[in-house]
This record gives C-alpha cells, structure tokens and sequence, in this order.
C-alpha cells in the first residue's frame, strides 16, 4: 500500500525523539541490526586493563560503555569526548568512579590540526573504539612500553 506524503511526514514524526544521550541506542534494538564481529572487545579492554596504570578513554560518549570495566579501571583513567551533550552525561555518570572527563575531539577532515591536551608519556594504556585520532599524538601520549 502507498502512503501519501501526509501519511509519511505522520509516521515520521512519530518516531522523532530528543536527541539520544551518550551511546546508549536501546530504543532501536527490535529495529536494527548489526554485523557480529570477530573479536571479544570486553576481553580485549579487560585484558588490557589488567595490567594498566594510566588509562586514556577516547570518544567515550556518555561513558556508558566505560562504565562496564568500572570495577577494572585503574584510578588514573581519564576519557575524552567531543560533542559537548556527551560531555555533560559523561561527567556525570564517570564522576562517581573518578573519572575525569576532558572535552577533547580531533576533526575528522584534519586529525593533526588539534594537539591533545595532555603531555608527552601520559598514559600506558589508551582506549578507542571509534574515534578520530592522529597518529603523531597518540604515539606522543603513550609512555614507552604502553599500548593502544
């Protein structure tokens, strides 16, 4: 059956919602799907974090997902978000396991135009699942012998 553009503008707008907080997209769970992947990623982040001292969390979102290794994070772990509604959700749900949270992106189009805002040999330990990033300054971030 075709719908008219009345119809569909109807629909339409009875799915539009706020904007979602953070990385959290459960309310479209009975209507995606995804490509299952190869790898473990909660036992690839619990193994590195087994041995760090100093995390780095890139692009945490809203710290949702960070949240889940609470209990394995070191107390030297920092996250980093770019778009400012995450940054707020993610101070406030990191806050209570000590987590700062620094409002950091580099632009996708010029990765190397923004330097991090932290020093040389920072962290043993940097975490990113999906993140714009240079390469230059995550090498200048990582202690010697610290991984990513």
């Amino acid at each position: 059956m075709d719908l008219s553009d009345e119809q569909w503008l109807a629909s339409w707008r009875s799915e539009q919602k706020p904007q979602p907080e953070g990385w959290s997209f459960s309310d479209l769970e009975t209507r995606m799907t995804e490509t299952p992947v190869p790898w473990d990623i909660d036992l690839v982040y619990r193994t590195a974090l087994a041995d760090a001292t100093s995390v780095l969390d890139m692009g945490t979102g809203g710290g949702e997902f960070l949240l889940t290794f609470a209990n394995s994070l070191p107390r030297d772990t920092v996250a980093t978000e770019g778009w400012a509604p995450n940054v707020l959700a993610a101070r406030r749900n990191l806050q209570a396991v000590g987590v700062d949270v620094v409002e950091y992106s580099a632009p996708d189009e010029d990765v190397d135009s923004l330097p991090m805002p932290f020093p040389d040999d920072r962290f043993d330990l940097v975490l990113n699942r999906h993140e714009s990033y240079s390469p230059r300054e995550l090498a200048r971030v990582i202690a010697p012998g610290g991984g990513s």
